[in-house]
């Protein structure tokens, strides 16, 4: 890699919010008081890290308060349940009948192989659309529900029926159990590997497939990020990185690219074929770029 090609040790983005942003109310400042009021706000911020790291930062406050908003709403529109159940008892009347049904329009991805179209994967993915459609019907369109509220249940109620989709389940997905049938099982040993490797990851303190015996191939300054340049300037917050044009002549404005606090300096870089900042040096551009630090975040 040539010497031109800088990798600020420093620069990343940063999981941490803009000065003057918060998620919420600002629980950290020091108020006066007794040590004893110390300690329970230092236990109340422990319980709300604990509750976050479960639930991955969702609030169950918010999401408590959505269901309930819904669910009052719901028990008292009798004339919405009478429709919702007959629907369900259309649906089934209707199978048991040898009655035609109501089939998938095909464009759910989930459904695309051929071999849903056959019996029985057919009849289990109409169920599942049929059941799916009948709690999207039931967590939308109620009246006197907050569009909040609304978009928090009908987002929960779509996460929570997709687990059961047969496509998840390996016995009653066809592609699966031709994988099977073509590798004597090896898929299942493949799947194993990987998921012991997302556990080593998590361990590791990694989001799954981000480590970097996972992410080898894509090495900053080798493979990403191969646009020529040098850090100009540097403090506790950023570093300049400037990129020379690589034509005879020179545009008179420079470009200055500011990415998103979170990003990497690279996101416009990634590589020579889908570079920004390559594009801009090989039109005659001046390319500034800054680079967020970490270590300024805790200054």
């Amino acid at each position: 890699m040539a010497d031109s090609v800088i990798q600020p040790s420093e620069s990343a983005g940063s999981n941490a919010m803009p000065a003057g942003t918060s998620a919420g109310p600002d629980c950290t400042h020091e108020r006066p008081g007794t040590s004893l009021e110390a300690a329970h706000e230092q236990l109340d911020r422990a319980v709300h890290a604990a509750v976050a790291r479960v639930t991955g930062g969702l609030s169950p406050t918010a999401l408590s308060l959505a269901w309930l908003d819904w669910a009052l709403s719901l028990t008292g529109s009798p004339g919405r349940h009478y429709a919702l159940v007959g629907r369900i008892l259309d649906y089934w009347q209707a199978r048991l009948a040898g009655a035609p049904v109501r089939r998938s329009d095909g464009s759910d991805p989930r459904f695309a192989d051929p071999d849903w179209d056959r019996w029985p994967f057919n009849l289990l993915r109409d169920a599942f659309l049929q059941i799916e459609s009948f709690w999207q019907d039931a967590a939308t369109g109620l009246c006197g529900v907050s569009p909040h509220n609304e978009h928090v249940v009908s987002f929960a109620a779509r996460q929570c029926t997709d687990t059961f989709s047969p496509t998840n389940c390996w016995w009653l997905n066809p592609e699966v159990l031709r994988a099977i049938a073509a590798t004597g099982g090896g898929n299942f040993v493949d799947g194993t590997r990987n998921w012991l490797e997302d556990q080593q990851d998590l361990f590791a303190g990694h989001a799954p497939g981000t480590s970097r015996r996972r992410c080898a191939p894509h090495c900053v300054g080798r493979d990403v990020a191969t646009t020529p340049g040098k850090v100009v300037y540097r403090n506790p917050l950023i570093e300049l990185i400037q990129y020379l044009p690589q034509t005879p002549t020179v545009r008179r404005e420079p470009v200055l690219i500011v990415p998103s606090w979170i990003m990497k300096y690279y996101i416009l870089d990634l590589s020579p074929h889908n570079s920004l900042t390559r594009y801009l040096v090989e039109h005659g551009h001046s390319v500034f770029m800054i680079s967020w630090r970490k270590r300024g975040m805790s200054g």
